[in-house]
């Protein structure tokens, strides 16, 4: 099981799906960045957001007509 987990860490970056959000922290600095065991600061949770955001492909991603998906955006099944 450890093998695997090692094998899955290492397949992650090498995702086009995957964030790598490793050093945020280090870069927010010294910074308060946590509110307590839950929650993140509001400009931390901007400043992540905004990392995220950076690393999405905008032309990338697939229009879908709403009419074809339900609200967890899962397609809708037909059935006969």
């Amino acid at each position: 099981a450890r093998e695997q987990k090692k094998e899955f860490y290492a397949a992650l970056p090498k995702d086009s799906g995957f964030v790598d959000l490793t050093g945020l922290f280090a870069e927010w600095g010294d910074r308060k960045a946590i509110m307590d065991a839950a929650h993140y600061s509001p400009n931390f949770s901007k400043f992540v957001a905004q990392k995220i955001a950076d690393q999405i492909d905008l032309s990338a991603l697939k229009s879908v007509k709403t009419e074809d998906v339900v609200a967890t955006g899962i397609p809708k099944i037909q059935y006969p």
